[in-house]
């Protein structure tokens, strides 16, 4: 025994004298530095960077309290966690408190990742690469925001993720190898059958609560098998050769036959979908982007590697530096990666925060986000801009001290982008075209899916067209949900008593489109799903002379936008008999003004214009001639006077040209 005991003593000096000589640092600290780091990176992505669109993830998805959205939800395999991704989703309504809802899956996500696949010192940052990629693919979006179909998208993977590394982590631990020094006491169990039986419920209980995540498990669990190896002192190659086939052999026939068998139980996916339902796939009409499901590919090749080739230092307690720069190297690559998948497009956050603000009426929040913006807008931009200006009755003061011009939106792959599934519901309403306003609020929830402002909109727009069991069916949908309770309340008044939508004082946002609704006709015509268009055909060419004040200043609006003389003139002289005794704004007389003198079919010689008019207008013709005179093109001529008249008719309708409407 001494002997012994002294022949071990000498090794254990041997492997100290030669482990010596090496610099290593103790490295029981990492994990809890990759915790914080992440925490931190994550906070500001997506409370810093992206509250406007977390706010808009709420708006754009809902949770109803019934069993009718339970069994909706429940129809598809992996639906428990659409389900519950659907629920947390509402507290994105306060972007701080769903970020950290987010936050804490991620964190128990990494120390679960790291538990199950034994990662120590330097070799836990492997665990941020899968929660790194979820945090990737939760602000890579864009503009699939509105057109993806899937359900609780932002919160399910990443508890599908969460779920399926506790199941492989029970796996771990209910091996037969590593038994009597990792297992804890309630899992220590000697009996072959306890792997294949967590194998069986990863696949009949999960594969219907998780989806494809259900199958990934399984995967995972047959190469940790295969890759078990006697190390316990009760272990036996006997023991562990029967374990090993045994669970094997369960998982392969329960990844072929389960979700077979599940198919018939089944009635809304195709059978070549069972394997891999669920799994995050961004579909159009016309087109699949492969970008967004990148993420998704990166968690799975990770966890395949992490079974496949364990590290093999994961049990030391030091590390060598050059584990920790490579661990650093990593760390610091996919926080790269992470950042150039954000969507950052300016005019996209700009459109988010004002159609916020539109939804609350708060135009002068809305003009203040379209003062702000930067560079060439988007037309979603200059709509609510110009809804927000005719709802404050400042169109013809400020139209043009806006940027009035217009780019397609910013795409990273091939998605076909139109009004009418970003805003074009909410221009309707708010410009009392409740028909188109309900039948694209219906034709984008059942294409994508329920959402909150769609179901606002319904209710607003079935109140103003005097639809009160409709509005009564959609304000209980709204009651139904967490956060938009109030809303409903303060909305369901108007169902038991229709003259209140009259009242300016109770309800002053519903003024506007209440009175142009009233004086337009409810025909459904077609707008080919071009809102824009539409909106500019329909109110430049109405012409009525007993047209409400807001109807006249309406298509009188619009009329300029258009620039058209004629249509401009009809509307022009209707909106200087309801207003007189007021002074003209300034954007109408500068059209009228300026058509007076392209065209002499009407004399203006006896209206009284603002001086300031004539003497910019007499400088600004002055000042083009000069320019051209020196040989300007377009473009040059139109930046050089922008600077000086960018903000009048006079530039607007020579020089803002080539708008891209979509």
């Amino acid at each position: 025994f001494m002997a012994k005991n002294t022949k071990k003593n000498i090794q254990v000096e041997i492997e100290k004298k030669h482990t010596s000589h090496k610099f290593e640092i103790k490295t029981s600290w990492l994990p809890l530095f990759f915790c914080v780091a992440f925490l931190e990176f994550s906070y500001i992505l997506l409370v810093v960077k992206n509250s406007d669109y977390l706010w808009s993830i709420q708006d754009r998805s809902i949770f109803i309290d019934n069993d009718e959205f339970f069994k909706e939800k429940m129809a598809l395999p992996g639906g428990f966690i659409v389900w519950i991704g659907c629920y947390l989703a509402q507290f994105f309504y306060y972007p701080p408190l769903g970020a950290t809802i987010l936050m804490v899956i991620w964190l128990l996500s990494f120390f679960a990742t790291m538990k199950a696949f034994r990662l120590k010192g330097a070799w836990s940052v492997l665990a941020l690469v899968p929660v790194l990629a979820l945090l990737a693919s939760t602000i890579d979006i864009g503009y699939w925001l509105y057109y993806m179909k899937i359900s609780g998208y932002w919160f399910k993977e990443s508890i599908g993720y969460l779920l399926t590394i506790v199941m492989i982590l029970a796996f771990q631990y209910a091996g037969s190898t590593q038994k009597s020094s990792v297992a804890p006491k309630w899992l220590v169990c000697y009996d072959k059958w306890i792997r294949p039986v967590i194998v069986l419920c990863m696949m009949i209980i999960g594969y219907p609560l998780l989806g494809w995540w259900a199958i990934l498990g399984t995967i995972i669990m047959i190469i940790l098998a295969i890759k078990q190896s006697p190390m316990g002192e009760n272990d036996s190659q006997k023991v562990v050769v029967l374990e090993k086939t045994i669970t094997i052999i369960v998982a392969l026939a329960c990844i072929i036959l389960v979700p077979w068998a599940e198919y018939y139980n089944y009635s809304e996916f195709r059978i070549e979908d069972a394997w891999t339902i669920g799994f995050p796939l961004f579909q159009s009409y016309t087109y699949t982007s492969l970008l967004l499901s990148v993420p998704f590919v990166a968690i799975v090749g990770i966890l395949i590697l992490l079974a496949l080739f364990p590290p093999s230092s994961s049990d030391k307690k030091n590390a060598s530096v050059g584990e920790l720069i490579a661990a650093g190297i990593l760390m610091v690559a996919c926080g790269y990666f992470v950042c150039k998948a954000n969507f950052t497009d300016a005019n996209y956050h700009t459109e988010l925060r004002m159609h916020k603000a539109a939804s609350e009426f708060n135009w002068t929040e809305v003009l203040n986000e379209a003062r702000d913006v930067e560079g060439e807008p988007t037309r979603e931009i200059v709509l609510l801009k110009n809804i927000a200006l005719l709802n404050r009755g400042e169109f013809g003061e400020k139209f043009t001290s806006y940027n009035n011009g217009g780019v397609p939106p910013t795409v990273f792959d091939s998605l076909d982008v139109h009004l009418v599934q970003t805003c074009g519901p909410l221009l309707y309403l708010n410009y009392g075209k409740t028909n188109y306003a309900t039948r694209w609020s219906i034709e984008n929830e059942v294409e994508y899916g329920m959402s909150v402002t769609g179901v606002k909109t319904l209710v607003l727009a079935s109140i103003i067209s005097n639809e009160m069991d409709n509005a009564r069916k959609y304000i209980d949908i709204l009651k139904s949900t967490k956060f938009h309770k109030q809303w409903a309340a303060k909305y369901e008044p108007l169902i038991n008593d229709t003259t209140l939508i009259y009242n300016k004082n109770k309800y002053p946002e519903l003024a506007f489109s209440k009175s142009v609704y009233d004086n337009c006709g409810t025909v459904l015509d077609g707008d080919d799903g071009y809102v824009e268009m539409y909106l500019l055909n329909y109110f430049s060419h109405t012409f009525k002379k007993n047209a409400s004040k807001e109807l006249n200043e309406t298509c009188l609006a619009f009329a300029c936008i258009c620039k058209d003389i004629q249509l401009f003139w009809q509307n022009f002289f209707i909106y200087a008999q309801m207003h007189q005794g007021e002074e003209m704004p300034r954007i109408y007389q500068e059209a009228a003004y300026l058509y007076g003198h392209l065209e002499k079919e009407v004399d203006i010689s006896g209206m009284p214009f603002d001086e300031d008019v004539v003497v910019r207008y007499n400088a600004f013709q002055n000042m083009t001639q000069t320019l051209l005179q020196q040989g300007m093109d377009g473009e040059q001529l139109a930046s050089a006077m922008k600077t000086a008249y960018g903000d009048n008719f006079w530039w607007f309708y020579f020089f803002c040209r080539d708008v891209k409407s979509y």
